[in-house]
């Protein structure tokens, strides 16, 4: 279980997600969907589970500004791994939530 991450009123604040590939493959991170009867965010899917523009890089780095005080927010990422660093389509993928 992760702990609560502050995240400031009006300041970016950069949360990094630690991840890896036991074989080496490289891993990309991705918002959570829910589309097509495929729901993998289990109801706290962006845009709507976080303020406006925050960002999610392939590194699993993530861009959040706070826009009041005492909100929370739930982070739904898929974690995916791929053959080569220009691969688009992954080997596998794993939900995380925080």
């Amino acid at each position: 279980m992760m702990s609560p991450i502050e995240i400031p009123v009006n300041r970016p604040t950069a949360v990094t997600v630690p991840v890896g590939d036991a074989d080496g493959d490289t891993t990309r991170c991705r918002w959570s969907t829910s589309s097509n009867g495929i729901d993998e965010c289990g109801g706290v899917c962006p845009p709507h589970s976080l303020p406006p523009n925050a960002i999610i890089y392939p590194n699993c780095t993530i861009i959040i500004t706070g826009q009041t005080v005492d909100n929370w927010f739930a982070v739904a990422i898929m974690v995916e791994d791929f053959i080569s660093p220009t691969s688009t389509t992954p080997l596998s993928a794993v939900p995380v939530q925080f």
